[in-house]
């Protein structure tokens, strides 16, 4: 009876330590450490204060510093602002009697304010990061990853350090990544086997991630096609379509999907209808003389092309080159406005471990073909490489454009395929071992990657004490 509940008590201590870490940090970390906090927060604030999806009534030029957010992915904000305004609701305090950003028109900020609400948010978004902590041990059973194998890649989620750091912060990443992990969890659940329940949930928390954050678009298209892919045996049955619709949760998943449809084709069909982009800018909505004044980040881009003016710009290749490099130091250390740079010696371990992974695919290629016919871990290969190499591409544009290197190349864009990823440099290595060399190699494995994390945390105290707040 404990052997069978040994699986389930590894991750709950697994989702437990990752809950203490993003915890810690939400309590801990100084207010004007986190990347786009102050953004995500007056974000937050101005959704608050909108009557129901009508925030283009609060838009002005208190508000053009964040950008055109009327015609924005919203959902992050949607519901850290209803949360905001439920926690004015049970302290008795009446939220619409507060201004709906946090500095008034001379730009002086309301610091007591904005800290007591940031708190709030982070608090909210360690408990979403923590749902897709879970979700990656839910993607990993439901993908056919042994206990060790699992253990190993959780552990390796737990101890990255940029990704436990952002899960306690106000960023909206921390539900863009549940809902991508939500959705390879599904797609492994339909792998196994194809219901329309479990095809309409996946329809469902796609068309949500792509009202959270653009950048789901390409991700939540590539993981519909393999669902259909992986499906289609049972698409092409009349069971299939005879299922549709039976119970009332079914008949509840058909109305989500066509209510997130509309709002998708109401907000990308909309932009794209006016603005021929379905993500348009800051200059195609408020104009290009406000922008070029107001908002934050047309005037850092402007800034930046002025200092890289007459500079050549390196070739794609070498690009990659020093886009690894920056991508190892923003995963395993800490990029915000407060940087910890790990060394070349504390990166050693997440590179080691790495690379005994791809060192074990391709003897799997070549001696062990058996272990790679799995369509679900190249449907997972696939969909997570590609998305993968849109974000490298994306920066490589930002690269040309602005002509600095590092101008928002963050590994974290990563995040929402880096658990998949890591199973699928880690499945073929386990796949060939027995349970007892499994075990062993687990072990050392977690051994390795507790070197990193926490290790590197603790060994820059000058870096930790910029980071944290004074009292911390």
């Amino acid at each position: 009876m404990l052997r069978r509940r040994i699986p389930a008590l590894v991750t709950a201590l697994l989702v437990a330590m990752f809950a203490a870490q993003a915890s810690y940090f939400a309590a801990a970390v100084n207010h004007d450490a986190p990347p786009d906090e102050w953004f995500h927060a007056n974000a937050t604030r101005i959704w608050a204060s909108a009557e129901g999806f009508r925030v283009q009534d609060r838009e002005g030029p208190l508000t053009y510093q964040f950008g055109p957010l009327s015609r924005s992915p919203f959902v992050y904000h949607w519901l850290m602002g209803k949360t905001l305004r439920a926690v004015y609701t049970l302290r008795g305090e009446d939220l619409d009697k507060t201004a709906h950003v946090y500095y008034d028109a001379a730009f002086t900020v309301d610091y007591p304010r904005y800290m007591k609400d940031v708190e709030v948010i982070r608090w909210a978004s360690v408990a979403m990061a923590t749902v897709g902590f879970a979700c990656t041990a839910g993607f990993l059973f439901a993908a056919g990853a042994s206990l060790p194998c699992a253990v190993v890649v959780l552990f390796f989620m737990a101890t990255t350090l940029m990704y436990t750091f952002i899960s306690g912060m106000a960023n909206y990443d921390n539900l863009v990544i549940p809902q991508a992990l939500g959705s390879f969890w599904l797609l492994a659940l339909i792998a196994r086997r194809a219901t329309p329940g479990r095809f309409l949930a996946l329809g469902a928390l796609v068309l949500l991630g792509c009202l959270t954050k653009v950048v789901f678009l390409p991700l939540g298209a590539g993981i519909v096609i393999a669902a259909f892919a992986l499906g289609r045996k049972a698409l092409a049955t009349r069971e299939f379509w005879r299922q549709i619709p039976r119970t009332p949760a079914q008949i509840v998943g058909i109305l989500a999907v066509l209510v997130l449809l509309r709002s998708n084709v109401r907000l990308y069909g909309a932009n794209y209808a006016r603005y021929q982009a379905i993500y348009p800018t800051c200059e195609d909505v408020i104009g290009a003389e406000i922008c070029a004044k107001e908002y934050s980040q047309s005037i850092r881009d402007k800034m930046l092309i002025g200092m890289s003016a007459g500079q050549p710009r390196h070739s794609l290749k070498a690009f990659l080159r020093l886009y690894f490099k920056r991508w190892e130091e923003t995963v395993v250390g800490i990029m915000s406005h407060r940087d910890l740079k790990p060394t070349q010696h504390e990166r050693y371990p997440f590179r080691r471990g790495l690379s005994l992974c791809a060192a074990a695919i391709v003897f799997a290629a070549v001696r062990r073909r058996d272990v790679l016919r799995n369509s679900l871990w190249w449907a997972v290969l696939l969909v997570s490489s590609a998305y993968a190499a849109i974000v490298v591409l994306e920066n490589y544009d930002s690269y040309l454009r602005l002509g600095v290197f590092g101008a928002g190349l963050q590994g974290r864009y990563w995040f929402p395929v880096l658990a998949p990823l890591i199973f699928v440099l880690h499945k073929p290595l386990f796949s060939m071992l027995k349970p007892k060399p499994a075990a062993f190699v687990a072990a050392a494995f977690v051994l390795v990657y507790s070197l990193q994390g926490f290790r590197i945390w603790m060994e820059h105290p000058v870096e930790r004490a910029l980071i944290l707040k004074a009292d911390w």
